[in-house]
């Protein structure tokens, strides 16, 4: 096998290798019945990133200039969206001078690549570097520099994983367009846009500790260097342009898997079909049985059933009759550290609600959890899970709403 001949089209197949990883979390996002203003933006990232990959393979392996001014409006869309996405995140408008720039920024560069100005024009190529530069480090300043009282721990661990994906994206991105000068640089897009999307599958409800996506990555890029060493052995002429190629292809794969299996662990549908299956076949049922069912449902998230002395020291009656008042099985600690954070309707809430309120926060950051569910009202047994965000609230709730019918027949007085 020798690479030195064919660079080219292996750098175009890092792109269709992007497109591959990015694949999963972009379905999965499409196969929800709705989505919100924020995932929405996430997906118009993930669908830009996607469609820019797909069409520079062409373009970078078989040189068709067709696809030219195809590749640099999905870049411009991409940029569009990233904003839009933080934007959001940040819940506040952006700097009026920083929007002003995206929107001419972008029309500019649209139609620029639309009248295919971009594809081998130098002075071209370098003003829409430097667009895309100054609007990924405007993003990022803008980010950083956040008042983080505003926004609630797992707000400030998404804000911090998402801008070091962004920050990853904007120079291995331009990669793509320019080497900077320095002729052995592999296109690193691909690995920028997959950094991204893996980094997009993380937040407070995921990872408990911000040093956890830098623990993986860290792991992902020694475990390819390991891999380097038997994989050079499959080339004769084995050189420093083809390690590092090679390398850059094998961080790619490992990240590839890693957000198959993140989307895989995150979505969960088979665990909770099964455990339909099993339980509504089962032929006796008890409340053990139940939480038996539960750690199957659950299987790969974090969970407690709290009873007895578990629930000293809170007041369980008035709790459980907050959850009748709401007409809910279930509440989100965002939710409630929302309520708590907003001093207009902390002001106006009345003074036992806000001890209930309290005392559930309370609870549930004292076991590290996010989500608290009233099990049972007989027992007074709380289930306290630790669910990662992107696993959507309606998924969430239709879970846990199966499991609280189930333990409400199961109190129930049998009849002969």
């Amino acid at each position: 096998m020798n690479l030195n001949q064919n660079f080219q089209i292996f750098d175009a197949s890092l792109s269709l290798l992007g497109a591959l990883g990015i694949w999963p979390a972009l379905r999965r996002l499409y196969r929800q019945e709705s989505l919100n203003p924020l995932e929405i933006r996430l997906w118009g990232i993930l669908a830009s990133m996607m469609a820019l990959f797909i069409v520079r393979f062409p373009l970078t392996a078989f040189d068709i200039k067709a696809f030219g001014g195809a590749t640099y409006i999905a870049a411009v869309w991409l940029a569009f969206f990233v904003f839009l996405y933080f934007e959001g995140m940040l819940r506040k408008h952006m700097p009026f001078v920083l929007k002003l720039f995206m929107a001419v920024g972008s029309i500019a560069f649209v139609i620029d690549a639309l009248a295919n100005n971009l594809s081998g024009n130098k002075p071209h190529l370098m003003a829409f570097g430097a667009f895309m530069l100054i609007a990924q480090i405007s993003v990022a300043l803008v980010t950083l520099f956040r008042n983080r009282k505003e926004h609630s721990r797992s707000e400030n661990t998404l804000l911090d994983i998402s801008v070091l994906g962004l920050i990853l994206l904007g120079p291995l991105f331009l990669t793509d367009v320019t080497t900077y000068g320095l002729p052995h640089i592999p296109k690193l897009g691909a690995l920028g846009g997959l950094l991204f999307t893996y980094f997009s599958l993380f937040n407070q409800a995921l990872v408990k500790d911000r040093s956890f996506v830098i623990r993986k990555l860290g792991k992902t890029l020694l475990f390819a260097a390991v891999l380097l060493a038997p994989a050079s052995l499959l080339f004769e002429d084995f050189n420093w342009d083809v390690g590092l190629r090679l390398y850059v292809f094998l961080v790619d794969v490992l990240l590839v898997f890693r957000i198959h299996s993140a989307v895989k662990v995150l979505n969960g549908e088979d665990d909770f079909f099964k455990f339909v299956h099993q339980f509504v076949s089962s032929e006796k049922t008890t409340f053990q049985g139940l939480l038996d069912k539960i750690a199957e449902v659950f299987e790969k998230t974090d969970f407690k059933v709290c009873s007895g002395k578990d629930l000293h020291g809170y007041d369980l009656p008035k709790i459980m009759n907050f959850f009748k008042l709401n007409q809910t099985h279930i509440f989100n600690l965002e939710d409630i550290r929302q309520v708590l954070f907003d001093e207009g309707k902390k002001a106006n809430l009345p003074k036992d609600e806000l001890q209930i309120y309290e005392e559930m926060q309370h609870l549930m950051e004292e076991h590290s959890m996010n989500y608290l569910c009233l099990l049972s009202e007989k027992n007074g047994d709380m289930l306290l899970l630790h669910i990662p965000y992107v696993a959507y609230n309606e998924i969430v709730r239709t879970k846990t709403a199966l499991i609280r019918d189930y333990a409400k027949l199961l109190e129930r007085p049998t009849t002969a």
